[in-house]
């Protein structure tokens, strides 16, 4: 909630000096549907933006780290991998309220699993076998080995990356949009006096980039 006070509080303040009466409006039954839709919208946007090109960058670490031994990518890391690859925090147990290493860990899952299961196809094609059977044979000892060209595997990660961005940036996107406009409503109808959180609000640092609000 704390982060989410924040960030109304730049958009309000920073953005577009509403006074409380304005902001009442805006935040009034009818008005914040929309609201939310085009925050989401902007949100889902710069995510969709970010993720591209973050894990266009690591995908040669990304690959290594999750697929080991994997031709040309074997020594791009000259220590231990980190997770999740994607973000410069790697996932503790001191890092919880961590809400971008959190969104960034589900995001990388997705892309591995749906990266996984894209190479799962291929193996299929190009054996003849089935899919159960291929399933079925990496879970007995020893390792299964996925053959295929670098280009078709890059355009393989290529696809996988497409597709989980476009689920990712969305779900994302409608999660803080949500989150903010409970921030908001707490804020514009002085709710904050009832659960006496006036002062830690009014204390807080102001945000020097407003993408640090929730990217």
């Amino acid at each position: 909630m704390r982060s989410d006070l924040l960030a109304f509080r730049y958009k309000l303040i920073k953005d577009h000096h509403w006074t409380v009466s304005q902001a009442r409006e805006l935040y009034s039954e009818s008005q914040v549907g929309p609201w939310i839709n085009l925050v989401a919208s902007e949100v889902t946007k710069a995510l969709g933006h970010r993720y591209r090109d973050v894990y266009q960058k690591c995908r040669n670490c990304l690959i290594a780290a999750y697929f080991p031994g994997s031709g040309s990518w074997v020594d791009v890391w000259d220590t231990e991998p980190h997770f999740p690859v994607g973000h410069r925090n790697d996932f503790r147990l001191n890092r919880l309220e961590q809400y971008s290493l959190h969104r960034r860990v589900w995001m990388e899952e997705q892309l591995v699993r749906r990266f996984l299961h894209l190479l799962i196809d291929q193996h299929v094609a190009d054996t003849g076998l089935t899919q159960d059977a291929v399933i079925s044979s990496m879970h007995r000892p020893g390792s299964i080995t996925f053959s295929a060209e670098e280009e078709t595997f890059n355009q393989l990660y290529d696809q996988a990356l497409n597709e989980t961005i476009a689920q990712a940036a969305i779900e994302q996107g409608y999660d803080y949009a949500w989150r903010v406009a409970c921030a908001a409503i707490t804020i514009v109808y002085d709710v904050w006096e009832i659960v006496g959180t006036q002062q830690a609000y009014s204390s807080v640092p102001e945000f020097t980039d407003k993408n640090d609000a929730w990217l």
